[in-house]
């Protein structure tokens, strides 16, 4: 699905999304120069039973070019939340260009009324000169029980997300999508290709949003050192890795 990026109601770059943060063909062409901020996934949907709560990753990345003027891109969380939703942290920086960071959004259905259905414009404020606002729709469907639970409430893709918070100390929450039943893997490994821990290993039924916390710790739950470390998640035909840094 294309990523929309809006300024003060205007679409001003449509670009398709992959893996990773894309590139809008203006900024590559050199239309756009300005730093500016692009927001994944397209929007973010719950389907929640009353009294539970649930939280996805948000990406914030910047996809301008270098600017000697502003070092680095300033935002915030806008407006007031609804007292169902929270967004953690809600201001911080990312440098230019190509740096990202993670928010969790997390969406509280306690004494919530099921069957109906709440949203809002999530929008982020930031300093730059191309796209300084940046809106994303949430979504929160309140129903009765897993039967109510439409299809789309799991996922469309097999997907592994950015953990949360990254650098991290001491630990740190990674998120993962599976779109059906499937033998699930999800390993850490240091620099050097060594495997460090499992923290999962094994069938996991039933689709769904999954999560796994680590703590820095290896196999004989020793404390890990410093350092940047990979994660890994096999889950059916799906292979992805990523990043993370331990900070002390």
């Amino acid at each position: 699905m294309p990523t929309y990026i809006t300024g003060g109601g205007d679409i001003l770059s449509v670009w398709p999304m992959s893996g990773n943060f894309a590139t809008p063909a203006s900024v590559i062409n050199g239309a756009c120069p300005e730093p500016g901020i692009a927001l994944r996934p397209d929007s973010l949907e719950f389907v929640m039973t009353p009294d539970s709560t649930g939280s996805r990753v948000l990406m914030l990345a910047d996809v301008g070019t270098i600017d000697d003027d502003i070092p680095y891109l300033a935002w915030r969380v806008a407006g007031t939340l609804p007292d169902w939703l929270t967004v953690e942290p809600v201001s911080g920086t990312v440098a230019i260009a190509g740096d990202s960071c993670s928010l969790l959004v997390t969406v509280d259905a306690t004494g919530l009324v099921a069957g109906q259905q709440y949203a809002h414009a999530l929008q982020i404020e930031s300093n730059a000169g191309f796209a300084p606002v940046v809106t994303r729709d949430v979504q929160l469907s309140v129903v009765s029980g897993s039967s109510d639970v439409p299809g789309g409430a799991v996922p469309e893709l097999f997907a592994l997300h950015q953990c949360f918070p990254n650098p991290f100390n001491p630990q740190t929450t990674i998120r993962y999508d599976l779109p059906e039943a499937a033998r699930v893997s999800l390993r850490i490994y240091d620099l050097g290709g060594r495997l460090v821990r499992t923290l999962v290993n094994g069938e996991q039924v039933g689709a769904g949003y999954r999560e796994a916390v680590w703590r820095g710790r290896d196999e004989n739950d020793q404390q890990v050192a410093a350092g940047v470390y990979f994660y890994s998640l096999t889950a059916g035909p799906y292979r992805e890795t990523k990043r993370m840094v331990l900070v002390k």
